[in-house]
């Protein structure tokens, strides 16, 4: 008989003990998951303080300073002058750089901060520590990236007073925003030199732990460096190697390209203030700010001294744990572990079918159902957030439609997702232990195989709680959860056990009589048959443990190991992807959470009645979400992001909006009834549809031409033009027609269907073309302001305080587009 054939003795007890140490586990996980807390401007003067930062951030964070700016001019000259104080030798690379993105061309003129500490036995590569000093113009850039600036100049202090054997430099790149222009421009200059280790520093928002989230090739001793450097080793390379299959990119993309190695750091907590007004000195957080400087000055330490010529060491998995220590091996393990732990469960599965522990349909039904209560939780959480979008479908004004008050919607997501775990297990709860855990085991499994195929970085989440699984599994083979009845006996179920339709009774009576359902009873002719299928095996009688009580408690105890090693790696990992992905894609999270909590099956079907308490949970998800969307924006502390664009063309001047609809304010210009229009054709700046509507025409400076010279030889004619932005434009866009023509500005070739924008160009720019003889030259030109023109503004008014600057590179900001034409 199989053991799962008669009801079993439960034991809630042990198992909730087992839950509770399980939930610490998890708690100690998440508590862990935070920056050190900042040290003040009177710490040693040998390490690193946030308070003597947070000095060089308040010089930094004043006011936006995107590139080509008189703003982000002040702020390249305080780094200047700090780092040269500060002893390092300093150099501004001023350059040339172009490059396509998104259907233009950009030209612009960059100025890179080169400083360096110089070693006192220095090799041949430099250690290279980088942050873009350039903000969006949006922000006045206090943590994307003012934060690393300010640490990395804090660190040049303390490497400066105690060099290391290596020179170590520090590069403060422009144009980050606009394309990694900065980087590109530094690459170019100094590929031939080669490049040391690289370590690049960001943010994505203004708090939270800084995360390792990114390497290079041959990672391997820079990941154990790092794990040595930093005082919060935030990283694992499930998240690297996820981030490598995006389209996202930074500084450190083009040092990658350009076969450089190195690792990638940023923090990414309270998102809605990436790219806003609000990314400012009060709103950073300055334990994010003190992990910045710690990982710092720690890879120094740890590297100053090293040969920074060796590479090629491979490429490491690695995690860590509680955000305190840093565990990793090379991934030339993955292999060998993968066979070694697939094999080792086959042998256990082989082993309870034949101890009659285990059916091989039960094994594929058992596996099935945890794959789908993971990815039916998956769906819940889909359908949970479709259903508060159509609810609020204003939430289309945030970025990326992340709602305001985070902790409504993760606590309710969490409750969704614990719900369907306990429904999932309800499902499954006439399982025996085997079964469960077999199940279990088998799709951690068949997941590790897969990503040991295609994503080898994530294959430790599935690796350990596989290993640690397998005790629990051996011992329940060879030690069967005891039952309640004898077999000649049926106990009255109870619990969520009470349904006759899904008792073991009516399971085992489809050969018996009606008066033998309803007593419970089993008739002797029963037994054997079962007994005659599946032989009874000596070890269901030899219980050296204690079968009814001691043993027992044993395997109860070996099954909660891969609980609590579930525990320790998943949920800073699903916060992190709560945070990076956003909660409109919350479903991906709570799979990952499901596929985790799963190894928890066992001990949850333990309690008396985990589906009534799912069913509870369920309730509270879907409360916890209402209150979520009720409660969430539109307040002066959660404000409504919106933008207005004034464009002036030669015909006359309208106002835009990229807004999916108006708003009281947006209002004021676009009536209640704006059209709307596609004009990204001609305005590349213009990615998508805008509300459009008549605007008053003010008199605005324009962009202008001055022809330097027209000459024609034979059937060419060239014609150099200068071209000159207005005082108040931030960029320059140009198109020229004809199309056939051969360009360049300022001696750099241009693409002749492509639009160009210029960034850097204050004083001008020289174009010159090689057309045809007799051919007429045409140059559109739209010069883009920073804001409205005060006329425009005035006009429509102050924004009120429920509303904001939408950030930039969610939608187009607010603005002036100034149009003119030029015939030559």
């Amino acid at each position: 008989m199989i053991d799962g054939d008669r009801p079993r003795t439960r034991r809630p007890v042990p198992a909730l003990a087992a839950l509770l140490a399980t939930a610490a586990v998890a708690t100690l996980t998440l508590l862990g998951f935070t920056p050190p807390e900042p040290l003040g401007a009177d710490a040693p003067a040998d390490t690193f303080s946030a308070a003597r930062a947070e000095a060089h951030l308040a010089a930094i964070a004043q006011r936006p300073h995107p590139i080509g700016t008189a703003d982000n001019a002040r702020v390249r000259q305080y780094i200047t002058d700090t780092a040269t104080a500060h002893g390092a030798s300093t150099t501004t690379e001023t350059g040339e750089v172009s490059h396509s993105r998104a259907g233009v061309q950009r030209l612009a003129t960059v100025h890179n901060v080169v400083a360096r500490i110089h070693g006192t036995a220095p090799g041949p590569v430099p250690l290279l520590l980088v942050a873009h000093h350039d903000s969006v113009p949006t922000s006045p850039g206090a943590a994307d990236d003012g934060a690393a600036v300010a640490a990395l100049l804090e660190t040049l202090r303390t490497t400066a007073a105690h060099p290391p054997r290596n020179d170590v430099v520090f590069l403060f790149t422009d144009g980050e925003e606009m394309g990694l222009l900065g980087a590109r421009a530094h690459v170019e200059r100094h590929r031939g030199d080669g490049f040391g280790p690289v370590f690049n520093f960001e943010a994505r928002g203004s708090g939270g732990p800084v995360w390792m989230f990114q390497t290079g090739r041959d990672n391997a001793d820079l990941v154990s460096a790092f794990a040595d450097a930093s005082t919060r080793p935030v990283a694992n390379s499930m998240a690297a190697a996820v981030y490598a299959l995006l389209p996202n990119s930074s500084d450190f993309t083009v040092f990658l390209d350009h076969g450089a190695h190195g690792l990638n750091s940023a923090f990414i907590n309270q998102v809605h203030h990436y790219h806003s007004p609000h990314d400012d000195l009060a709103h950073l957080d300055r334990a994010s700010l003190q992990h910045h400087g710690e990982t710092m000055t720690g890879l120094i330490r740890v590297l100053g001294d090293t040969d920074l010529t060796a590479t090629g060491t491979g490429d490491a998995i690695y995690f860590d744990l509680f955000s305190r220590v840093l565990l990793h091996y090379p991934d030339t393990l993955v292999i060998p572990l993968t066979a070694t732990s697939a094999a080792a469960l086959a042998w256990l599965l082989v082993a309870a079918t034949r101890r009659h522990r285990l059916r091989p349909g039960t094994l594929a039904a058992t596996t099935a159902a945890a794959l789908g209560t993971a990815l039916g939780g998956g769906v819940l959480g889909h359908l949970g957030w479709l259903a508060i979008n159509t609810a609020r479908p204003d939430l289309d004004f945030l970025p990326l439609g992340e709602p305001y008050g985070r902790g409504w919607f993760l606590a309710g997501f969490t409750a969704l997702a614990a719900a369907a775990l306990l429904l999932g297990v309800r499902a499954l709860r006439r399982r025996t232990r085997t079964e469960l855990l077999s199940g279990v085991l088998t799709l951690t499994a068949l997941l590790l195989i897969t990503t040991t195929v295609v994503l080898p970085g994530g294959t430790f989440l599935f690796q350990w709680t596989l290993l640690a699984g397998l005790p629990a599994l051996w011992w329940s083979t060879r030690h069967p959860t005891p039952s309640t009845a004898t077999p000649t006996a049926v106990s009255t179920p109870t619990g969520d056990d009470a349904n006759p339709g899904t008792s073991s009774a009516g399971a085992l009576n489809t050969s018996g009589t009606e008066a033998a359902k309803t007593t419970g009873s089993t008739s002797a002719a029963e037994v054997p048959a079962t007994a005659a299928s599946h032989p009874a095996d000596p070890a269901d009688h030899a219980d050296p443990a204690g079968r009814g009580g001691r043993g027992d408690v044993i395997g109860l105890l070996l099954a909660a190991l891969p609980a609590l090693v579930a525990a320790a790696l998943y949920p800073a990992i699903t916060a992190s992807l709560y945070t990076a992905l956003g909660l409109p894609l919350a479903a991906a999270a709570m799979v990952l959470t499901l596929l985790g909590a799963l190894h928890t099956a066992p001990l949850l079907a333990e309690l008396p009645t985990p589906g009534r308490l799912g069913t509870t949970l369920a309730v509270a998800a879907v409360v916890l979400l209402v209150l979520g969307t009720t409660r969430t924006g539109f307040t002066p502390t959660q404000p409504r992001p919106d933008s207005l664009i004034y464009l002036r063309e030669d015909t006359g001047a309208t106002w835009l909006s990229p807004d999916p609809t108006t708003d009281p304010w947006t209002a004021r210009a676009l009536g209640d009834n704006p059209t709307t229009a596609d004009l990204s054709t001609t305005y590349p700046l213009l990615p998508g549809p805008v509300l459009r509507a008549p605007a008053p025409t003010f008199d605005l400076p324009t962009p202008t031409t001055d022809t330097l010279s027209d000459t024609t030889t034979g059937p060419t004619r060239t014609v150099a033009v200068r071209i000159t932005p207005a005082t108040q434009a931030w960029r320059t866009q140009l198109t020229i027609t004809p199309t056939t023509q051969d360009c360049a500005v300022d001696g750099t070739p241009i693409a002749p269907t492509t639009p160009v924008e210029l960034y850097g160009k204050a004083t001008g720019t020289t174009l010159t073309c090689r057309i045809p003889a007799g051919t007429t030259l045409t140059l559109a030109l739209t010069d883009q302001w920073i804001g409205l023109p005060p006329e425009a503004a005035t006009a429509v008014g102050p924004r009120p305080d429920d509303t904001i600057l939408v950030p930039s590179g969610t939608r187009p900001h607010d603005s002036a587009l100034i149009t003119t034409t030029a015939t030559i």
